[in-house]
């Protein structure tokens, strides 16, 4: 009991020396500090309030009384002791500009969108009319825009479930991608041109590419085998276009539009080309040439339409140059760099017209292809 007293007499003593230190501190703050005042005038005259406190004292002779804070006046300013550190001097950086960014679309952007428009018109009713024997005008008449109908078409026999499937697919996207580019375009959609899909049309193609008549004459929608060897080479030259287009366009979301377009498109010829390679071997007892032979027929033929002589590779034909080269065949499109092909709107245009030139219209448009693009090569 006696050392619990003890030891609470100790803390109070304690406390009360820290007490009267503080105590003593704050007197010296206020005798130096007491006379700053400040005063607050307000706009248009003195406080009237503020010269009575002035005024006012304790009766005595002493200064005024201080036990309360008065509206306007510090009571006494704290000292602040100087930082050790030097002051911290703040950097601004200049921000780079931002890049410019175009609108929706350029006027340069809906023409060249306007080329893809015309390709994915032909790939959708090829393949539309080779799984239902119908095309645009059986699904959706709105979407050719009142353009002609397509000449030739035929339901294909295909009697291999995945080929079917693959053209099922690849038409439905055809369908998808041309109401989509006329929602983004509206009124500067080109119309649907006239295209020819004929038997005929194939025939004379594959000819030309082979170098020889055919007899019986080539018909796409004969069987599984004659229309992958057909329907191979519109993807391709629609990739190959819209690879080259998408360096061309400037507005963010013809940029989207076309990347878009390419990734479906790019798929398509690789599955197309993928199914082609499992019937290499194969042959057609009718021509007496494999699968093999003849694709490196139309690979050549292709690349003498589009007059480079270094951009095709076919689908077997084995490289020789460089060590990853060294592969059996390329089965994916590329150069020879394993890059996209390119295909400028001219070159697509010569390919798909058969002639390999974008003034001399046929093959699958047999009029020229529609809008300013198209136009500017025929009016040539």
């Amino acid at each position: 009991m006696s050392s619990s007293l003890c030891n609470w007499l100790f803390l109070f003593t304690i406390f009360s020396v820290a007490g009267s230190e503080v105590t003593e501190v704050l007197q010296r703050n206020e005798s130096i500090h007491g006379s700053e005042q400040i005063h607050v005038t307000p706009p248009g005259g003195t406080n009237d309030t503020d010269s009575v406190h002035d005024h006012r004292d304790s009766g005595n002779g002493e200064e005024p009384t201080r036990g309360f804070r008065e509206r306007g006046r510090r009571r006494h300013a704290i000292p602040t002791m100087p930082s050790p550190w030097p002051p911290r001097k703040t950097v601004i950086e200049k921000s780079c500009a931002r890049p410019k960014r175009h609108g929706l679309f350029t006027k340069h952007d809906k023409d060249v969108i306007n080329v893809a428009l015309n390709v994915e018109y032909l790939l959708a009713e090829f393949f539309l009319h080779a799984v239902f024997g119908q095309g645009l005008d059986g699904f959706d008449p709105e979407l050719s825009k009142a353009g002609p109908a397509p000449v030739g078409g035929e339901k294909a026999h295909l009697g291999h479930r995945l080929v079917e499937k693959v053209a099922k697919e690849s038409g439905f996207q055809g369908m998808g991608h041309i109401r989509l580019i006329r929602s983004k375009l509206k009124d500067n959609a080109v119309p649907r041109p006239q295209l020819d899909i004929s038997r005929s049309v194939w025939a004379r193609f594959l000819a030309q590419a082979l170098e020889q008549e055919l007899n019986p004459p080539f018909n796409p929608y004969n069987d599984t085998l004659s229309f992958l060897l057909a329907a191979h080479v519109l993807p391709y030259a629609a990739l190959s276009a819209y690879f080259d287009q998408s360096s061309h366009i400037v507005g963010q979301e013809a940029k989207k539009l076309l990347g878009g377009l390419l990734s479906i498109t790019s798929a398509q010829d690789a599955i197309l080309r993928t199914l082609l390679y499992q019937h290499r071997e194969e042959t057609l007892e009718t021509y007496n040439l494999t699968v093999a032979q003849i694709t490196d027929k139309l690979s050549t033929y292709c690349t003498r339409l589009i007059q480079d002589h270094e951009m095709d590779e076919t689908v077997f034909v084995p490289f020789q140059q460089n060590l990853e080269q060294s592969l059996v065949g390329s089965i994916l499109t590329v150069d020879k760099d394993f890059l996209p092909l390119r295909l400028s709107p001219s070159q697509v245009l010569g390919l798909l017209y058969g002639s390999g030139n974008a003034s001399v219209p046929g093959a699958f448009f047999p009029q020229g292809a529609v809008g300013k693009i198209a136009d500017k090569f025929l009016r040539r």
